[in-house]
């Protein structure tokens, strides 16, 4: 349990780190693919949650 925090912590975290440069770096990005970028990522965020996705399995250690 204490994993799933922890798993959902950091991607929602690396969302915002992400939405945050996309949003720095390239003013004229609109609402409607800053919403869609969420999308997938929670999307992907989803998918790894659900398969137990981990950076040892990732990563090889």
């Amino acid at each position: 349990m204490k994993n799933e925090y922890t798993t959902l912590a950091v991607t929602l975290s690396l969302t915002g780190a992400a939405v945050y440069l996309l949003s720095r770096a390239h003013p004229a990005i609109n609402a409607d693919s800053l919403v869609g970028f969420g999308v997938v990522l929670m999307l992907l965020a989803m998918a790894a949650a659900e398969y137990r996705i981990t950076w040892k399995k990732l990563i090889g250690r």
